[in-house]
C-alpha cells in the first residue's frame, strides 16, 4: 500500500536548481556583455590612437598586435555566452523519465501540448557584427583623416612656396630700389651716367615704367592670392632687368666723347662741387659753388640735369640753419 502511494508521486524538480540556472546565465550574460565593451573600446582607443597619430604626421604602426586579441576575445565570450545559453536551455527542456511500475491508469492519457522550439540567440553575432562594424568605420574615419591632412600639408606646402616666391620677388624689388637710390643720393654720378636722369632716354624710360608697375603690387605682406604674388615676382624680375640695362647703358654712354677742355671742366666741376656739399663751408661759399657746377654743366657735351644737386643743397643749408638756431 505505502508503495503503491509513493508510486503515484512524482519527483518534483528543485527550485534551487532553476535559480541556479539562471543566475548561472544572467552572470555568463553580464561576463559577455561587459567583455564585449571592454574589447569594443579597448579597440576603439587603440584605433583613435593610431588615427591621431597619422593625421599630427606621425607614421605608427597598425595596431594589429592588439586590436586582434580584443576582437579574439570578444568572440570567445559571446560564443561562451551562447553555448551556455544552450545548455541551460536544453537541462531545463529535459522530460522526466516516467516511472516503470506505475499502474495503469484507465484514464486516455491527454496529448501534451507540443513545446515551441526556443529562438536562436543571435546576440552573439549582433555583438561580433557591431564590432566588425566599428573597425570598418575606424577605418574609414582614419583614411578620411588622413586624406584631409594630406590636404592640408599640401595646402601648407603650396602657402610655403607662395610665401618664398613672394619674399623671392620682394628681395630683387628692394635690391633694384637701393640700386636706384644709391644713384640718386651720389651727386658725383650725374657725371658719370647722366642719362639715368634723361627720360627720354629708352632704357631710362622702360626702367621708370617697370619701376612704377612693381611699386603698384608690391605689398608689405604675403598676398593671398597667388595670381597677386607671381604677377608681382614678374613685375620685380622685369625691374631687375630694366634697371640693369639703364644702367649699362648710363655707363656705355658716359659723358660721351669729352674734348681735353671738357675733361678739365668736368674736372672742375667735381672740385667745386666737394665745396658745394662741405658742411663746414659757409653758406655763401656753398652756394656760389653750386651755381659754378651748375653753369660749368652747360659746357658738357651730355645735358646734366643739376636740379637734384641743388635741392639736395638747398636742403642741407636748411638744416644747418635750423641747427645754428637752436644752439
Amino acid at each position: 500500500m505505502y508503495p503503491q502511494i509513493f508510486a503515484d508521486e512524482a519527483p518534483p524538480t528543485p527550485d534551487s536548481l532553476v535559480h541556479a540556472s539562471e543566475s548561472m546565465l544572467t552572470v555568463v550574460n553580464w561576463v559577455a556583455w561587459g567583455g564585449t565593451a571592454l574589447c569594443v573600446a579597448w579597440i576603439i582607443v587603440h584605433t583613435g590612437q593610431f588615427v591621431w597619430g597619422r593625421a599630427n604626421g606621425d607614421n605608427p604602426p597598425f595596431p594589429t598586435a592588439k586590436l586582434v586579441p580584443a576582437l579574439a576575445g570578444s568572440i570567445v565570450l559571446n560564443s561562451a555566452k551562447l553555448m551556455v545559453s544552450s545548455l541551460v536551455g536544453d537541462s531545463e527542456a529535459e522530460p522526466q523519465d516516467a516511472p516503470a511500475d506505475l499502474p495503469s491508469d484507465p484514464t486516455p492519457p491527454v496529448p501534451a501540448a507540443p513545446v515551441p522550439d526556443e529562438p536562436m540567440n543571435w546576440t552573439p553575432f549582433i555583438s561580433v557584427g557591431a564590432i566588425i562594424a566599428a573597425l570598418i568605420g575606424l577605418a574609414l574615419l582614419g583614411l578620411l583623416a588622413l586624406r584631409t591632412r594630406n590636404q592640408i600639408v599640401d595646402r601648407k606646402a603650396v602657402a610655403a612656396d607662395r610665401e618664398k616666391d613672394w619674399h623671392t620677388a620682394r628681395a630683387i624689388f628692394d635690391q633694384t630700389r637701393t640700386k636706384f637710390a644709391d644713384y640718386l643720393a651720389d651727386p658725383y654720378a650725374i657725371f658719370e651716367r647722366p642719362t639715368l636722369d634723361d627720360h627720354t632716354n629708352p632704357f631710362t624710360a622702360a626702367f621708370l615704367t617697370a619701376l612704377a608697375d612693381a611699386e603698384a603690387l608690391h605689398t608689405e605682406t604675403v598676398p593671398r592670392s597667388a595670381q597677386r604674388i607671381d604677377e608681382f615676382r614678374t613685375a620685380a624680375t622685369a625691374l631687375a632687368a630694366a634697371w640693369t640695362a639703364a644702367d649699362q647703358n648710363a655707363r656705355t654712354i658716359g659723358m660721351g666723347v669729352l674734348t681735353r677742355d671738357q675733361r678739365k671742366t668736368l674736372t672742375t666741376i667735381k672740385r667745386v662741387l666737394a665745396i658745394a656739399l662741405d658742411e663746414s663751408a659757409t653758406a655763401g661759399e656753398r652756394e656760389t659753388a653750386m651755381r659754378t657746377v651748375t653753369r660749368l654743366a652747360g659746357d658738357l657735351p651730355v645735358a646734366v640735369n643739376t636740379d637734384r644737386i641743388a635741392q639736395k643743397l638747398t636742403l642741407s643749408l636748411e638744416n644747418a640753419q635750423r641747427k645754428a638756431l637752436t644752439v
